[in-house]
């Protein structure tokens, strides 16, 4: 049985390699990879950004060993040790089914981890997100292994996966609350509170391991000599009290903390942008973004679990730890830019599926490959069977969910094969024009500009999973803009159709001729007409500072569009 597992390694690392051959560097894969370079090569952990972690050296030797003189590393082999990540939890989630259900259970439940396309999409980029899932997987395993052993060798192993897990993504602070919650749980079913007597070993072998894994970079710095950012420290300012803890791994909490009270600015779901997000937007859209099987077997998983009379500290973390994650970033989080946030709650999904009968949940695995392969190679725009028209996927949620760059190859292609074609203009434009998701739904630009594209002329067609290619002519747009029939006197412009487009703050004036256009607001906004001259019409207009005016989708006045 054994040998199908490799099986399924082998089949589950191939889909991930020969996806991410098609894809582009996405927008946040440069820092992570810079950030693994600079502590390989010079040991230096400081800290530059807010979310960039030690385990990203792996990333780095494989970009600096593919390297030779005058050419850059490859990017392929950059992103080569992520499918390790998966394959660990795929193994993980063998051995913890198999403790209990036996060996054929647990290859179903390893198949439909490895299967996963959300999973598969995130396993071929250079981020943190699967190194996250498989040091979150591996901290609750060991942790639960302690609580029913007891020993100090299970203990040490607790602590050392805990302590490891903080080195791929804060978002391993929450086993704090998932591990104590479920030890509080199991110490309440067992009536006992011995695991507690060796808390502070486990605690201390983290904590040990977290520096470590940091070098000891700026460990017992005072609290008073740091920087802090987000409001919950700001006390820590005056405090003299050195801080046991890698002095970037705490600025990295500080500024994830800060960054997600203030908003990303760029939160998109359900047609609606907005700042700091939405209450209950991963209960939205994970629905459309998680594989059907997972979804519906993990749900019918809970119940067959939940009517049994006595739980193992395994069965409790099954349950603690997804249900933790869900709500906690459904209800309390800000930073609702993708669903790979909650990618850790994906392996206990399949744990709890995997109380079923062993052939539904291989069922599920078969459902959910073939599911993942309809979407190959742009599996990271990856939506289930709800999604039927997958034209409209954009109108659901977008960001690393959708268009995250990783197109950017397909769109020069498209560009090769479309002449006088345009990806990502600034503004709606006639003719061609390749628009990527988070253009569309204004995550990237801001959300006026491509309002016509989104209420009126909405795309009918996908390429390369969250690119979507467009063909109007000027006329079309009046059912956005004021359609205006010219005939009157003028020099300026000859004879013809122009869609005339002018955005900016403040301000904002358009002129065909003698009539006459106007807006004004705190906000962005665009202004525009649909021009059909027959005969020489002058085009005047005004705007703020940061403003532009265009004709037929080329900028004629202004500046440039900043994101």
């Amino acid at each position: 049985m054994k040998r199908w597992l490799w099986v399924c390694m082998l089949g589950s690392a191939l889909f991930v390699w020969s996806s991410q051959w098609h894809w582009s560097q996405t927008i946040d894969e440069p820092q992570h990879l810079w950030s693994g370079v600079r502590i390989l090569q010079q040991g230096d952990f400081t800290r530059f950004d807010n979310s960039k972690m030690p385990v990203s050296v792996l990333n780095a030797l494989g970009w600096l060993g593919s390297q030779s003189p005058g050419t850059q590393g490859s990017w392929f082999w950059a992103r080569v040790p992520q499918v390790l990540w998966l394959l660990g939890c795929m193994g993980f989630v063998f051995a913890w089914v198999r403790r209990a259900r036996g060996v054929h259970a647990a290859l179903a439940g390893a198949a439909l981890v490895g299967f996963d396309p959300n999973l598969m999409a995130h396993a071929g980029l250079v981020t943190t997100d699967l190194p996250c899932t498989f040091g979150f997987l591996v901290a609750c395993y060991a942790w639960s292994r302690w609580l029913e052993v007891k020993t100090g060798r299970t203990a040490v192993w607790a602590g050392v996966a805990l302590g490891a897990a903080q080195l791929a993504k804060f978002t391993a602070l929450f086993l704090g609350p998932v591990l104590g919650l479920t030890t509080l749980v199991w110490c309440g079913i067992h009536r006992t509170m011995r695991p507690l007597r060796q808390l502070p070993l486990v605690l201390g072998v983290a904590l040990l391991i977290l520096n470590a894994g940091y070098g000891f970079s700026g460990t017992m710095t005072p609290a008073r000599d740091i920087q802090w950012k987000s409001a919950p420290f700001q006390s820590l300012r005056t405090v003299d009290l050195p801080l046991p803890v890698p002095k970037p791994w705490i600025e990295g909490v500080d500024w994830v903390k800060h960054d997600d009270d203030i908003g990303q600015g760029r939160v998109y779901s359900s047609g609606v942008k907005t700042h700091f997000g939405r209450p209950g937007h991963y209960v939205r859209t994970l629905p459309r973004k998680f594989p059907l099987p997972l979804l519906i077997l993990s749900t019918m998983g809970v119940w067959t679990l939940l009517r049994r009379r006595r739980f193992s500290a395994t069965d409790v973390t099954e349950v603690v730890a997804p249900l933790f994650l869900l709500v906690w970033f459904s209800v309390a989080f800000n930073s609702q830019v993708g669903s790979r946030y909650v990618l850790p709650a994906v392996p206990f999904l399949v744990l709890l599926a995997s109380h079923l009968p062993v052939r539904w949940v291989a069922l599920g695995a078969g459902w959910t490959l073939f599911s993942a392969a309809s979407w190959w190679p742009w599996g990271l725009s990856y939506f289930n069977e709800t999604v039927v028209d997958r034209s409209q996927a954009w109108q659901i949620v977008a960001d690393s969910d959708l268009d995250w760059g990783q197109s950017d190859d397909a769109a020069q292609q498209w560009l090769a094969l479309n002449d006088g074609g345009v990806y990502n203009p600034e503004v709606p434009s006639p003719g061609l024009v390749l628009l990527g998701g988070t253009r569309l739904t204004g995550v990237l630009g801001h959300p006026s500009r491509m309002a016509c594209y989104r209420e009126q002329l909405k795309p009918e067609s996908t390429y390369a999973g969250g690119l979507y290619p467009l063909d109007f002519e000027v006329r079309s747009f009046q059912a956005c803009f004021p359609l205006i029939e010219w005939s009157g006197g003028g020099s300026e412009h000859a004879a013809g159709e122009y869609l005339v487009l002018v955005r900016g703050a403040g301000a904002v004036e358009l002129s065909v001729g003698t009539r006459r256009f106007s807006n004004s607001s705190s906000e962005e906004a665009l202004l525009g007409a649909v021009v059909v001259a027959r005969t020489p019409v002058d085009l005047d207009w005004s705007f703020g500072e940061g403003g532009a005016a265009y004709i037929n989708g080329l900028r004629v006045d202004g500046d440039a569009a900043k994101d």
